[in-house]
């Protein structure tokens, strides 16, 4: 059986059909042509089909792409534009990717970790270590590159996806048409573009490593440690004048072969005594923490979301900050900041206990929940969440303490009888692993705190009375 063709595989069925499922399945919203991933799935195979032939016969344009604008959170008050493709436009685009990608896993080096599968930004921050400990690479440059999704050189990327397709022209023109399809802005008015590639676009990330593969390349040439997440990297060196002489190396390349410059760090030079921040996470000898920048933007984004203009009902306030919280949780819980993370949830308690305050005021929240399955009704007392603490007191709690007496660990009191701070930070600590354990809830192998959050969603559903709850119960 003849093996299909590069064009061949992408214009599959089944691709064009896999790429649908990841689109449904991440809840994409629609672009300016308000078409939705439901409205398009109606008519699924039609739709796929019309798709495929206008590719085939050179009709396929995609639509303009709409311009949203998201804060970045940072001290100057930025925001982040997006460009949004319509539903169809995105299916496309993915099913591009999930034909290329493997041929370009093939080419790219291992010190590149942003938005490829297999890596990520905590397999970055291993490799930092690994220079750092294993190498004595503990001179760095911290850079990024300004501006770097809009100032893409769109001859030298469709040049770069070319040489990866085999001068496939289809695929080429293609990515070509999305590279230069303009934008439309809220006020309707229509924007060209000149260069680069939109942030909001599924293919976009994987053309930004394309792009910056050379770049890779070109630092193996030295011997250092190279770590880049997108337009994020660290340099990693034995000495001070060797980061400085790399650095400038590299910055010439970036000018003088991709047309990038970078952001301005009037302090770009550090080492790990002095201390350094790459990927959100401050190194400094011994200590790994979240850096302080970053707990700066995490604050406004808080003071963001609990502003009476963006949370429009309770419900859609508690998602948003709920959603926020589990996303910091996924990226440092492995740095176990406990500390960090009791200074988070002090800063959403700051900002949860007026928000509730001013809508019980108006009347929008309710302020008698029902009794709970263990506890009668308390006034003023959250009985259903004292259930479920008590569903799972034993297995996140007591387990983990008595893991802390097996092992010898000094457990101490007060003069008042409290536990003491060093205690207290002990069973914190040991709780929070308990939280990543793993578990089984309905057959389902999941982590413990995933369960609790499911078993908090079927109390909701038992309580408005569309399902019966089932208590978990765990095996010692």
């Amino acid at each position: 059986m003849a093996t299909k063709t590069l064009l061949e595989q992408f214009l599959s069925r089944e691709n064009f059909i896999r790429a649908y499922r990841r689109i449904a399945g991440k809840n994409a919203s629609g672009g300016i042509d308000r078409v939705s991933v439901e409205d398009f799935a109606r008519h699924l195979d039609r739709n796929i089909q019309k798709l495929q032939k206008q590719i085939i016969e050179g009709q396929y344009t995609p639509q303009p792409v709409k311009s949203v604008h998201i804060p970045k959170f940072n001290q100057e008050n930025e925001w982040r534009e997006l460009g949004l493709p319509a539903v169809a436009d995105k299916i496309v685009q993915t099913a591009l990717l999930q034909a290329v990608e493997p041929i370009a896993e093939k080419l790219f080096l291992d010190t590149n970790y942003g938005y490829r599968p297999g890596k990520g930004h905590y397999k970055a921050i291993r490799r930092v270590e690994h220079n750092l400990k294993n190498r004595h690479k503990t001179w760095i440059v911290h850079r990024d590159i300004d501006n770097f999704f809009d100032t893409l050189n769109h001859d030298l990327l469709l040049s770069r996806f070319s040489d990866l397709v085999k001068g496939e022209p289809i695929l080429t023109e293609l990515v070509a048409l999305w590279c230069r399809m303009g934008l439309v802005e809220k006020n309707g008015r229509w924007r060209n573009v000149e260069a680069g590639v939109r942030q909001g676009h599924v293919i976009s990330p994987f053309l930004a490593n394309l792009y910056l593969h050379t770049l890779d390349e070109f630092v193996t040439e030295f011997d250092i440690g190279w770590v880049r997440y997108a337009d994020d990297y660290l340099i990693q060196c034995s000495s001070k004048e060797d980061v400085v002489e790399v650095d400038e190396n590299v910055i010439a390349f970036l000018k003088n072969n991709l047309s990038l410059s970078i952001n301005n760090n009037p302090n770009p030079v550090s080492n790990l005594e002095g201390g350094f921040t790459f990927l959100g996470v401050y190194f400094c000898g011994e200590k790994r923490s979240i850096a302080a920048a970053k707990l700066d933007k995490i604050h406004r984004k808080i003071k963001w979301l609990s502003s009476d203009k963006r949370s429009q009902t309770p419900e859609a306030f508690m998602l948003r900050i709920d959603k926020m919280l589990q996303g910091l949780k996924r990226y440092y819980g492995f740095l176990n900041p406990v500390e960090q993370f009791s200074e988070i949830d002090k800063m959403v308690e700051n900002e949860i206990v007026p928000f509730i305050a001013n809508h019980i005021k108006k009347g929008q929240w309710p302020q008698k929940p029902p009794a709970g399955f263990l506890h009668c009704f308390q006034d003023g007392k959250p009985v259903l969440v004292y259930d479920l603490i008590e569903e799972f007191r034993a297995m996140a709690v007591d387990r983990g303490i008595f893991t802390l007496l097996h092992r010898g660990e000094k457990l101490t009191q007060e003069d008042d009888g409290a536990l003491s701070s060093e205690t207290r930070k002990k069973i914190a600590r040991i709780v929070i692993g308990r939280l990543s354990s793993e578990t089984y809830l309905s057959g389902s192998r999941m982590i413990l705190e995933d369960v609790i959050r499911e078993q908090a969603l079927n109390i909701k559903k038992h309580v408005t009375g569309t399902s019966n709850y089932k208590p978990f119960l765990s095996r010692w």
